[in-house]
């Protein structure tokens, strides 16, 4: 299912802070975390369970690199 405009538009919005460098940058960042989630729920996705297999994957990558020959 395509994202939500609604949903898409939020983020893009929350995100507009961190574009412009505001002095808050926790409280901007906490609003881009929050469009995504909402995002994420109008797609359907458990963004919780989104995240903790993106998290699997880039420890698996940073895992392999580590063995890497030099």
């Amino acid at each position: 299912a395509p994202v939500a405009p609604d949903a898409v538009a939020a983020a893009a919005s929350a995100l507009e802070p961190l574009v412009a460098a505001r002095a808050d940058r926790g409280t901007a960042y906490g609003d881009l975390l929050l469009a995504l989630a909402a995002s994420a729920r109008a797609d359907g996705v458990d963004a919780e369970q989104a995240l903790r297999d993106a998290l699997r994957t880039y420890r698996t990558r940073i895992r392999h690199a580590e063995h890497l020959p030099d």
